[in-house]
């Protein structure tokens, strides 16, 4: 009783001091850190069927979960530095010992609550994927994405779609891949097993997929990957994709077809 008495004052203070720096009145958890912040938010409404359980000793040893349930149109948003992700579902779980070592689990889909001890169960994930990523340019879509603190990488499972919106003169940009991950503290999104780019004008193919988000660089790696632009076909086992430009180099075990 008392280790859910101080986890609960402790979960509260978190929640009344995000209210406090922003003036934000929906119910959230606030973790700040020396070189990053998360801040997960519930904007669900309670007669829609949402919850918010901060800090619940109760489910897991040696640590505590807040759980976050926002069934539509409501939804979870949870906020890593400058990325924003959306979900129905939010499972922060924060070991007893060790700093920086938590962990977000986010869902689409439902999940029901014991009665005595109030943790999650039955978490039934949906068919159609909903959580959703925004991180600079693009907006992703997959089926659940599980973020460690402690080493600053999350992971999508898929089938995963990113689409990345036209600005200036680089075009827009959209791809598909089996999983994905990003590490949020390098702005770095890696795509991962049949991976498929498609801008305006050029089709590439890789197993892997490194987009620098800031640069607008793209590594599409593959055995081989290619690049088709109309008839003009590039292959290799690593190219470096321009996309601002629409520019491709292939590095390495380089073949090329051209229409002249």
């Amino acid at each position: 009783m008392k280790r859910w008495f101080y986890a609960g004052l402790l979960a509260l203070w978190a929640i009344s001091s995000g209210l406090a720096q922003n003036g934000d009145t929906r119910p959230q958890l606030s973790i700040e850190r020396k070189d990053k912040t998360i801040r997960v938010i519930q904007n669900g409404r309670s007669a829609d069927g949402a919850r918010f359980i901060p800090g619940n000793p109760n489910c897991e040893k040696n640590s505590s979960i807040s759980s976050f349930f926002a069934p539509e149109p409501g939804f979870v948003e949870t906020i890593v530095n400058d990325t924003r992700i959306t979900s129905a579902i939010a499972l922060l779980k924060k070991p007893d010992e060790g700093e920086d070592e938590e962990v977000l689990e986010l869902y689409s889909g439902t999940v029901d609550f014991t009665e005595r001890t109030r943790c999650p169960e039955n978490l039934t994930e949906s068919s159609t994927p909903s959580v959703t990523i925004f991180e600079g340019r693009s907006t992703i879509v997959g089926n659940n994405f599980f973020y460690d603190n402690a080493t600053g990488i999350g992971t999508m499972t898929g089938p995963v779609d990113l689409n990345r919106a036209a600005q200036g003169e680089s075009a827009a940009l959209k791809a598909s891949a089996d999983n994905l991950s990003i590490n949020v503290d390098e702005d770095l999104t890696i795509l991962e097993g049949n991976v498929l780019v498609e801008t305006k004008t050029r089709i590439s193919t890789a197993e892997v997929l490194e987009l620098d988000e800031q640069t607008g660089v793209a590594i599409l790696r593959g055995n081989p990957a290619s690049s088709r632009e109309g008839s003009d076909l590039v292959e290799g086992r690593v190219i470096e994709y321009d996309i601002d430009n629409n520019d491709v180099v292939v590095t390495e075990s380089v073949r090329a077809t051209f229409e002249y």
